[in-house]
């Protein structure tokens, strides 16, 4: 190997522990604070310190996501779309490098206090995954992650050799958060992976939450023919 990992299983560990996207110190979303604040909450200073002190010594960045609790991936390694094309095709082909079984480039809507934006701003190369989710870790998804890991290790440098070929398909990144677009509760959502013809049926949300739509359910449909990135699940709780 050349050079240093850093490895930081948890970003959030109060959020980690009690199984919930948010801290149960502070309420905060933790990739929702960056670049964090030294004279902040919990979650405010742990965003400063990654900020600060661990993004200025590395090289490259991987960030690894999963579904969470109420959302289901297809296992997938994602760059951005960015202002700077040189940055964007460094990353993306990081991405491709990493080899999962699907590969996107995101069009983020917003992306304040988000961690992609403060290391992707600083010039550093950075890589984000989504490895299923449900709120399981499946050795299918491990060993993806493991094989990915060590792609994008080889892909940076950090190890000898080149990343190991793995059959993929570029998934287009509206349809992972379209279903969601009108806000409301799902009602037939397509399943993560399903393969989708321009026009069919993705998701019907109820849109409670706008006055005079109750009981109008909301169909939204596949703008091109492509596969469902995620599902979103019903909460068991």
């Amino acid at each position: 190997m050349t050079g240093r990992i850093i490895a930081v299983p948890y970003m959030n560990y109060p959020a980690f522990t009690g199984g919930a996207r948010n801290s149960p110190i502070d309420g905060a979303n933790l990739n929702r604070v960056f670049p964090g604040s030294p004279t902040g909450s919990v979650t405010e200073k742990i965003a400063d310190y990654l900020t600060r002190n661990l993004l200025p010594i590395s090289d490259a960045v991987l960030d690894i996501h999963d579904g969470g609790k109420t959302l289901e991936f297809v296992p997938m390694a994602a760059s951005h779309v960015l202002d700077d094309q040189e940055a964007e095709a460094r990353n993306w082909e990081a991405a491709v490098a990493f080899g999962a079984p699907f590969a996107t480039k995101l069009v983020e809507l917003d992306m304040l206090g988000m961690w992609d934006a403060v290391v992707e701003d600083s010039g550093k190369p950075f890589v984000s995954t989504e490895m299923a989710g449900g709120g399981t870790t499946r050795p299918s998804s491990m060993a993806i992650t493991e094989a990915g890991v060590r792609n994008l290790l080889r892909h940076w440098g950090a190890l000898a050799g080149d990343p190991e070929p793995s059959p993929q398909r570029a998934a287009p990144s509206f349809l992972a958060a379209a279903a969601e677009d009108e806000g409301g509760d799902d009602d037939d959502v397509a399943c993560a992976a399903a393969r989708l013809a321009a026009g069919a049926s993705q998701s019907r949300l109820s849109a409670s939450g706008r006055w005079g739509s109750q009981g109008h359910p909301v169909t939204t449909r596949a703008p091109v023919q492509a596969e469902a990135v995620n599902a979103l699940l019903r909460d068991a709780g």
